[in-house]
């Protein structure tokens, strides 16, 4: 339960309850259980309102437009919805998982129960699950076919498994927009999976922490944070470059050669939108329409990439005159065919249509050589192109590791700058 809901629960489920007491004290009425009595509850939310987050604000507290009975109802139909979200969050899932890249065809199905406590700004939620694998996927991940037998590793086929996970997730709200979680798991193994040569263990652990961050509704520009004049931001970007023979990183430290064995280029077209005015770092979504240009080592295709990059700017130091951006996204990348070079890089290893998607950028404004007022929001620089398999970790990825790296030349011009 996140955004409103959250703020709901923390300005009514906890606090409304302990302030209409107060108010029916201090106004010698009796005393009642229910927060939500249509007598006090507008009490509760008077005392809450500095405490509110502004959406909040706006939907149950705009006194100066709706009648008092207005906002009684308003505050009732949230607890309810509330509540029914906190009865949706007790009731037992169940899930079923099947193999959308068409690796091995199998199934999973899990029914899990979940039961969520939220101290302050912790979210804690010990988890129980039931899980079946139907023999298909086991056996992909624990049976050894004939041709892979060898001494010590007998030819395995396993049957279907079923085995209990025990888990823990914890979450804690840095603030409205950032969140971190960490999830542990332990579970015990089938037999079936047990008895394969591949496997030594009786018990299975595992870990996940991750960072979250909440844009909110970027199309609606009440739920826009910063300077509200800049939420129609938007930009166009047109780049060409040719492939590097170095690795992300090294470009960055200036290895920019042009790959020796592979001689193909791309050029791109890239739309870009303000999702958050940070006050040092903006967030932008991108994407992107890539054409890659392989040089008769096959035909020419279309990349797309979406990502969400953060774009900070350098100023002089005596003035507030804009001297550069730089920015770094992150994201996913889509291939029709596989690029000449991470074929040759993988040299007979997995490669994969859909990768990793990182991207790199720096600028400089043509305001500050130009006077001409149609390039006065418009940059040009270099943006580094990346794929990647993240180091073979991800099967979704197709566990490949290596990828490839374009180093291109940019302009980009912002539109709807106020």
């Amino acid at each position: 339960v996140l955004g409103l809901e959250v703020a709901v629960e923390e300005a009514v489920l906890v606090d409304v309850r302990q302030a209409a007491q107060h108010a029916a004290d201090e106004e010698g009425r009796p005393r009642l259980a229910d927060a939500a009595a249509p007598g006090l509850l507008h009490h509760a939310v008077q005392v809450r309102l500095a405490e509110l987050e502004d959406e909040v604000e706006q939907l149950l507290l705009a006194h100066h437009l709706l009648e008092l009975d207005d906002v009684r109802v308003r505050a009732a139909q949230l607890l309810e919805r509330l509540q029914l979200a906190q009865l949706q969050a007790l009731l037992p899932r169940v899930e079923v998982a099947l193999d959308a890249l068409d690796r091995h065809g199998g199934t999973e199905a899990e029914l899990s129960y979940r039961y969520p406590w939220r101290i302050n700004r912790w979210l804690i939620a010990p988890v129980i699950s039931f899980v079946h694998q139907d023999n298909t996927l086991t056996n992909y991940y624990y049976g050894v076919s004939a041709d892979e037998a060898r001494p010590g590793r007998p030819a395995y086929k396993s049957d279907s498994a079923s085995f209990v996970r025990l888990g823990l997730g914890t979450t804690y709200q840095l603030n409205k927009r950032f969140r971190i979680f960490a999830n542990v798991a332990i579970e015990n193994v089938d037999d079936t999976v047990r008895d394969s040569p591949l496997v030594d263990e009786d018990l299975l652990a595992s870990a996940f922490v991750g960072i979250g961050y909440n844009f909110g509704n970027v199309l609606n520009d009440s739920d826009f944070k910063g300077d509200k004049s800049r939420f129609g931001e938007w930009s166009w970007r047109l780049n060409y470059g040719y492939t590097a023979e170095k690795t992300f990183l090294k470009l960055h430290n200036g290895e920019a050669k042009k790959h020796e064995d592979i001689d193909t280029s791309l050029a791109g077209l890239t739309f870009g939108k303000l999702l958050r005015d940070g006050h040092k770092v903006d967030m932008w979504g991108k994407f992107s329409f890539n054409r890659r240009l392989e040089n008769d080592l096959q035909d020419d295709f279309w990349e797309y990439n979406a990502y969400v990059m953060a774009m900070g700017t350098g100023y002089s130091p005596w003035t507030d005159r804009e001297l550069f951006r730089w920015g770094f996204g992150f994201g996913f990348s889509y291939a029709d065919k596989i690029p000449a070079v991470e074929i040759f890089k993988q040299d007979g290893d997995p490669a994969a249509h859909f990768l990793n998607y990182m991207e790199a950028q720096v600028d400089v404004p043509l305001r500050n050589f130009f006077s001409q007022a149609s390039l006065r929001n418009c940059y040009a620089g270099l943006t580094l192109v990346h794929r990647s398999g993240i180091f073979a970790t991800s099967d979704i990825l197709g566990n490949v590791s290596g990828g490839s790296d374009v180093l291109s030349m940019h302009i980009e011009c912002k539109r709807g700058v106020k």
